[in-house]
């Protein structure tokens, strides 16, 4: 059972970094979390899941913040 597990972890982990990848890349783009789920074919919540797991924040704040971390545009706003 432990096998099963460990595709669920890697499926989400691949799901975070193809999602965190396409932020990085689109950010000015004005993406919101509802498109960023659109995209990946899954519901918001699963997104915001995925999010809170590998960042401590979820897919919204992670936007928001983004462009503080790259060292391009405003300071985010907490």
């Amino acid at each position: 059972m432990s096998g099963v597990r460990n595709q669920s972890n890697d499926g989400e982990q691949a799901l975070f970094e193809q999602v965190s990848k396409y932020i990085h890349e689109h950010y000015m783009d004005g993406l919101s979390v509802r498109a960023l789920a659109e995209l990946n074919d899954i519901n918001e919540n699963r997104l915001f899941y995925v999010f809170k797991k590998y960042t401590g924040m979820g897919p919204g704040k992670y936007l928001m913040a983004y462009p503080s971390q790259s060292g391009e545009g405003e300071p985010a706003c907490e």
